[in-house]
Formats: structure tokens, C-alpha cells, sequence
């Protein structure tokens, strides 16, 4: 073809999304509403009560190694199914599944015993355990290419004090997961959707301490601040109430508002 010859275009592939926030805000429920058949990897015991399809991994309903969940993306791609939505719940188990993997192989490989991620010394455990987890997001976008699945990654996310580079460091919510991960993760994915209860703290004219309150509201920030991370490649509101499962109608990504914005 000759280059004079190209048109512009969109790219049109199901789009990846992570949810993170404080434990029992609805993440997974959110991702229960995903676009259906819905097919849930259950790394952790967050979802027990949601009536979902679960990858059935052997010995049990959680995977108990890092290989067990490569296992099953192969079976994905590779199996006759009507699922076209893959939730992996959640990022922290996948991230201690992948640390121990990571020093079974390289004891396997040196001869020298590797208890933790850290007994590599100088970060060097944690630089390999990004490598795999770049090649198991490469197997995500594998699937979402050739299988046409929706990806939905969920994750806890933590307080951690903030390097500010212009200014006095302060407190923000992040990914619960090494720096490296979680930012290796934030540029891959399309979405990253803060979720939290909406809260706060104010105080009258007559009070001399501010209190603390909360409306009830579950909100899903797409939009970074101060406070957080987020992001969207979508044109799409920065908060967003969420009222359970069928929330995720507002993300869809086959609504013609959700193309991805230049």
C-alpha cells in the first residue's frame, strides 16, 4: 500500500479497564454488570456473593499459583465459549502470585534460594516481576484482540505519601501495588476508575472541629487530582454514581458516546 493511500481511522477493541478503591465501595459488583456473558477469575474472596461464572481452576475456587492463572488465559483464548467480559479480581493477589513465581523460577534458574522479592537485592526482584507482569498484560490483550472479551482488572487501593516535585509532599490514594506495577498498569489500561464513598469532613459555624460525613453515594472518579489517580481515553463525565451492577451500562463501550477522544 502506498502511504498516500492512507485514510484515518479508529481502531475498534474492546477496551481494558481497571477499578480500584477501599474495600466493600462495589468494585465487584460494578464489574458484574459488564457487557455479557461475564467470566470471572476469582483470585481472592471478594466476590463470593455475586451469582457469576468462575474459571474453575483445580484444586479449589481461588488460583493457588501464578501458573494456574496463565493456565487459564490460555484456555480462554484458545477454548470454544460465549463469554465476552473477563474480570480478574483482583490486582494484589495477582501481584503476590506473580512475586513468588518469579523466585520459584529464578532459584530453579541460578541455584541460588530466593525466599522473597526483595532477598534479589537492589529492587531487582521487583524489575523482574514487572517483566512477567508485562507479559501477562500481553496475554490480556491477546484475548481482548482475537477473542473480542472486555478486560476488567480490580484492585485495592491504598494511601501512600506523595513525591511532590513542585511543593510539599502529601497523602493520595493510589494502587495497592509496588510503584512499578501500579505504574506500568495506570498506562496500559484505558480506564482507571477510582471508586469511593462519597465523604468528607466540614464544620458549622459553631463547631470548632470539622466532622466527619458521608451521604452514601458510591462515586467513580475517571479524572486525576490531587487526592487520586484516575484516567479515561473516553469522553466521558470525571465522576460518575454508581447504583450497583447495572452502573456499568454508563461505561459501555458500545454506546457511540464512548468513543476514544483524540
Amino acid at each position: 500500500m502506498k502511504l498516500s493511500e492512507l485514510k484515518a481511522k479508529k481502531i475498534k477493541i474492546p477496551p481494558r479497564f481497571i477499578i480500584y478503591g477501599p474495600e466493600g465501595v462495589g468494585k465487584s459488583t460494578l464489574a458484574s454488570g459488564a457487557p455479557g456473558p461475564v467470566l470471572w477469575l476469582d483470585l481472592e474472596d471478594g466476590a463470593s456473593q455475586l451469582e457469576v461464572a468462575r474459571f474453575p481452576f483445580e484444586g479449589g475456587t481461588y488460583a493457588q499459583k501464578y501458573e494456574d492463572v496463565l493456565s487459564a488465559l490460555k484456555e480462554i483464548k484458545e477454548q470454544d465459549h460465549k463469554f465476552k467480559a473477563l474480570v480478574l479480581d483482583g490486582l494484589g493477589s495477582l501481584e503476590s502470585l506473580i512475586w513468588d513465581y518469579v523466585c520459584r523460577e529464578e532459584t530453579k534458574r541460578t541455584g541460588k534460594n530466593h525466599s522473597g522479592i526483595e532477598s534479589f537485592g537492589f529492587g531487582r526482584g521487583y524489575t523482574f516481576a514487572q517483566r512477567e507482569l508485562r507479559a501477562f498484560t500481553n496475554k490480556l490483550d491477546k484475548i481482548r484482540k482475537d477473542r473480542g472479551m472486555v478486560i476488567i482488572l480490580i484492585g485495592h487501593s491504598q494511601i501512600k505519601l506523595y513525591k511532590n516535585p513542585e511543593g510539599d509532599d502529601f497523602d493520595r490514594y493510589q494502587l495497592r501495588m509496588h510503584d512499578k506495577a501500579a505504574g506500568y498498569l495506570k498506562e496500559w489500561c484505558d480506564l482507571l476508575g477510582f471508586m469511593r464513598f462519597e465523604e468528607g469532613a466540614a464544620k458549622s459555624e459553631t463547631d470548632t472541629k470539622a466532622k466527619g460525613y458521608s451521604t452514601g453515594k458510591r462515586i467513580l472518579n475517571l479524572q486525576r487530582s490531587a487526592s487520586f489517580d484516575a484516567k479515561t481515553r473516553f469522553p466521558l463525565d470525571k465522576t460518575i454514581t454508581i447504583e450497583g451492577a447495572s452502573s456499568f451500562e454508563l461505561l459501555n463501550p458500545s454506546k457511540k458516546r464512548l468513543k476514544v477522544a483524540k
